[in-house]
């Protein structure tokens, strides 16, 4: 004979219209965008790390300036030891008292110095001599005597401002 069927039975089995929906960009690549991120950041710390230990090992101007002078308080007086030490103090004074970079003439410098409020008038006064002496040697032809000194002139003319602006720190001694 003829049996009903049940309502339930009548319905089809249910499945999603579109299909299963993929895994989204995080769940498939999260992992390793967060190893590339924190290992960005550890070069990131690396990089800053050392360029952090190299400022720190910088000599500084007085000691750049007594390694430069150094030897040169042994060589004969002559218009080539008067150009070095007037170079080397050319560039020890400016980066020892900040100011703003540059190259500055022996008039620029001495000019400069007049209006500096760190230096004793007496100091500045020693520096222009010392300057202007050896701008006049390093251009003289003529026989030079050893009255100068100009290489231990200059080493004392930086302790003077060392001493003035802080920065006295010696070499360490040779081994």
């Amino acid at each position: 004979m003829f049996a009903p069927r049940c309502f339930a039975d009548a319905i089809p089995e249910l499945r999603p219209a579109e299909g299963l929906l993929p895994p989204t960009f995080w769940e498939r690549h999260g992992l390793e965008l967060l190893l590339l991120v924190l290992l960005g950041m550890l070069l990131l710390l690396l990089f800053l790390w050392a360029r952090w230990k190299v400022a720190a090992a910088l000599p500084t101007p007085e000691q750049i300036v007594r390694k430069t002078l150094l030897p040169l308080e042994t060589a004969p007086e002559n218009s080539i030891l008067a150009g070095l030490v007037l170079k080397a103090l050319r560039a020890y004074l400016p980066a020892a008292l900040a100011w703003p970079p540059g190259e500055r003439t022996v008039d620029e410098i001495i000019l400069r110095l007049q209006v500096e409020p760190k230096l004793a008038a007496e100091l500045n006064a020693e520096i222009a001599s010392l300057l202007r002496h050896c701008e006049q040697r390093q251009f003289f032809t003529g026989r030079l005597g050893r009255d100068g000194r100009l290489a231990s002139r200059a080493q004392v003319i930086v302790e003077k401002v060392a001493a003035v602006t802080g920065q006295n720190s010696t070499l360490p001694a040779p081994q």
